[in-house]
């Protein structure tokens, strides 16, 4: 037996969110843990190894042996989190600071992706490992250096140095949020290979399209508890529900506060870029780009992971000082010296990966959507009563009334993202600029998110929208901007 859960409890600090577990996890079983956000998926996995506290019950994992020693127990069994936490890959010499990997001076001398793999045990000569860097497409990007690394390349590296550890139990925590079609089916290849050539056992736990044929056995959390366990299968719980009529009326509200917040663009063009290329050293990122966005236009950015995609948003929001000597003009006005950054942000609702990657303020999640006002990380005394009041909608539309007053760090990493989703759209930008805003995110989330864009959105609001899943970009958008790689 690999996992025997009993009447098991775990949380945070002296609070229970998963109640009672019962749950066996035999020899050639692999499992995926599913429920909606919130529901306890990654709270089980951090309990596993040991990273949330056990009130009642007990799990044991007899597979170890009756004598089960920490070394012991953390070799056979490695989890890996792909919520791009930053603080992973700085060196103790290094400091890292939100915009960085834009800039490709203050860049060097961070970990490259060998030397990263290094600390967990990579050996060039051996074959394995350069499987498997092979596998996940490393093996090229083997000396650039990791903060250079897109979202989805990033969570290749996290997968890659748990593999060459050699576990015998797996647990991958959100794998697919970053990861486009390619990269996905190249997971899923990766990972039958593993169950049947390295006799590893996996756990998955997240949201998914497609899983790995050799998935065989489902945990369906709801709200902290079990509601089922068993053989693989589709769920009904799995079908999306209408929007609820509390929810619309509350898109009514949320509509109404748009249109009165609401102020058009004194801009003929909102973007605007000119034969732009981006290169750091020798490799190039963006080779020359043209592309106008006008007001009121809703695109949505496609591209494979590594394409340039968050670079091209890193010069449309200012973070990019590459963008100074570029032809770039954002509100008809080239970027240069003179230019305000805080005039071009207050007009942007921005969220991305990177910027939850950095988001360390352990704020209340109300004080984290307040921040998104002044477009920094802290929050300024005298919210006004108006936006504290929209905010408190917010939350109420999203099913979430109840971590309005929790600490940022104690959410799951789907409601943190949905959190700073909302701290992107509170002070009602006339541009939004949407970096992969629904990762981590269940269906029921990404349909009241979409909703609600489409919604508030009307004709004076310009959208540009990532994402490797077509069908989350909301029903407004009508305009692609494709990058190749």
């Amino acid at each position: 037996m690999i996992i025997q859960a009993e009447n098991l409890s775990a949380g945070l600090g002296t609070e229970a969110l998963l109640h009672g577990i019962n749950w066996l996890v035999e020899p050639n079983q692999h499992w995926v843990v599913t429920g909606a956000n919130g529901a306890g998926k990654s709270l089980l996995i951090n309990t596993i190894v040991g990273r949330s506290r056990i009130m009642e019950g007990s799990l044991r994992f007899p597979f170890l042996g009756e004598k089960v020693d920490f070394l012991k127990k953390k070799k056979a069994i490695t989890r890996v989190s792909f919520t791009d936490t930053s603080k992973l890959f700085k060196s103790a010499e290094i400091q890292h600071y939100y915009q960085q990997r834009y800039n490709a001076f203050d860049a060097d001398g961070h970990l490259t992706v060998r030397d990263y793999l290094a600390t967990g045990g990579l050996e060039e000569n051996n074959v394995e490992h350069q499987g498997v860097l092979q596998l996940l497409g490393l093996d090229v990007l083997i000396d650039k250096e990791r903060i250079k690394l897109s979202s989805g390349q990033t969570r290749k590296l996290l997968l890659a140095k748990a593999l060459i550890k050699q576990p015998k139990l797996l647990l991958l925590d959100n794998p697919y949020i970053g990861l486009d079609a390619g990269s996905r089916e190249i997971l899923n290849d990766t990972l039958d290979r593993l169950a049947s050539e390295r006799n590893i056992s996996i756990i998955l736990s997240g949201h998914f399209d497609v899983l790995p044929n050799c998935i065989s056995h489902r945990l369906h959390l709801e709200q902290g508890k079990v509601s089922y366990q068993g053989p693989f299968q589709q769920l009904e719980l799995d079908q999306v529900q209408q929007l609820t009529s509390q929810q619309k009326n509350k898109l009514k509200e949320l509509a109404s506060f748009y249109q009165e917040k609401s102020a058009p663009l004194q801009a003929k063009d909102v973007f605007q870029l000119d034969g732009v290329s981006v290169k750091y050293g020798q490799t190039t990122i963006l080779d020359n780009l043209n592309w106008r966005v006008r007001p009121g236009e809703k695109w949505i950015l496609k591209g494979q992971n590594g394409a340039g995609k968050s670079t091209l948003l890193s010069l449309l929001y200012g973070d990019n000082p590459q963008a100074y000597s570029l032809p770039v003009y954002l509100f008809d006005q080239k970027r240069g010296p003179g230019q305000s950054i805080w005039a071009i942000k207050k007009r942007i609702g921005f969220t991305s990966p990177e910027l939850h990657a950095y988001y360390d303020q352990d704020l209340l999640a109300r004080h984290v959507v307040w921040s998104g006002l002044t477009d920094t990380f802290h929050v300024k005394p005298g919210t006004p009563p108006e936006f504290r009041k929209i905010t408190e909608s917010l939350f109420e539309y999203f099913g979430i009334s109840q971590y309005l007053n929790r600490p940022f760090s104690q959410l799951s990493t789907g409601i943190q993202r949905l959190v700073l989703f909302m701290r992107a759209v509170i002070k009602v930008p006339p541009v939004l600029l949407l970096d992969e805003p629904f990762q981590g995110f269940d269906q029921q989330l990404i349909q009241a998110c979409r909703a609600l864009l489409s919604q508030v959105l009307d004709s004076q609001f310009t959208l540009i929208f990532i994402t490797h899943f077509e069908h989350e970009a909301p029903s407004i958008v009508n305009q692609t901007f494709r990058l190749e790689s």
